[in-house]
């Protein structure tokens, strides 16, 4: 369970009819959004990488995070452009995301993040993909009905909204996850992977259940919450390769026995834990 608004909600819900695509749409039911994955193969047989192909229908650029001094880098995003998140192939080449700009002469590739994280079909946890913004398009009315065929995420808010999206391998083991130390991540929103912003760990409290979507041989989860961004729809991409290690190191505040704040990180609370449990055997 989670809290928000001083209303208890339930925390993670799934779905586990295989399908291809997913659509987020707003409270209208408008598409915003659309994801699909597919399995790239690998040399071992049993082995496969997700591709995921993210299709924008609102979206007016895309920021990427690239650990960088001159962060982001700001792309333009018109239409027939499609974006591309390779978790690696059979050719062994490095994972990454790039850009598909589709052309009546020719097809053309730029990317975004030439280093991520890889993606193989037997992720025991929530790694981050990307985050979408959608600005002012939270509130606007639908125009075309959604394919019955696929999955859908729709957005039961009033209010501007974000979305962060996660993957994880489709048989993996839910409710340890959600037991472990890895599922606190799933309290903030993606921003802890922006390094240049390097603030205190923020909770993000959920407007609704972090909802998974089962596609071939992945899991696709999709966190929602409220945002004060009302302007241009925009993607964000992170260099997502070393996440936890970013997540815990990130400074968080505490009040002591005595009533005193502290700092501290996830990495010292986790040895506390840790501690305290070699202790009571």
């Amino acid at each position: 369970m989670s809290q928000n608004r001083d209303k208890p909600l339930t925390m993670y819900e799934w779905n586990e009819t295989n399908k291809k695509k997913l659509y987020v749409a707003n409270k209208h039911h408008k598409k915003l959004l659309q994801v699909l994955i597919r399995s790239e193969p690998y040399t071992i047989e049993s082995k496969t990488f997700a591709q995921i192909k993210i299709i924008p229908y609102a979206v007016d650029n895309a920021k990427v995070y690239n650990d960088k001094s001159n962060d982001p880098k700001i792309i333009q995003i018109y239409q027939g452009i499609e974006l591309t998140y390779h978790g690696q192939g059979k050719d062994g080449k490095t994972p990454k995301i790039h850009l598909k700009i589709i052309s009546q002469s020719n097809t053309r590739y730029r990317t975004l993040v030439d280093c991520s994280l890889l993606l193989d079909n037997a992720l025991p946890r929530f790694v981050p993909i990307f985050s979408y913004l959608p600005g002012y398009e939270y509130d606007k009315p639908l125009i075309k009905k959604i394919s019955k065929k696929a999955h859908l995420f729709k957005v039961n808010s009033d209010d501007p909204i974000r979305f962060d999206f996660y993957l994880s391998g489709k048989d993996i083991d839910h409710h340890a996850y959600f037991l472990s130390m890895y599922s606190l991540n799933m309290f903030s929103n993606l921003d802890y992977l922006i390094a240049k912003k390097n603030f205190p760990l923020e909770p993000s409290p959920i407007i609704q259940p972090i909802a998974g979507f089962t596609m071939n041989n992945y899991i696709l989860w999709v966190r929602c919450s409220n945002s004060t961004h009302i302007g241009k729809p925009f993607i964000q991409f992170y260099n997502n390769k070393n996440y936890y290690h970013k997540f815990m190191n990130r400074v968080t505040a505490g009040i002591d026995k005595n009533g005193r704040a502290f700092w501290s990180t996830m990495y010292d609370d986790e040895r506390e834990i840790k501690t305290y449990l070699a202790n009571q055997k």
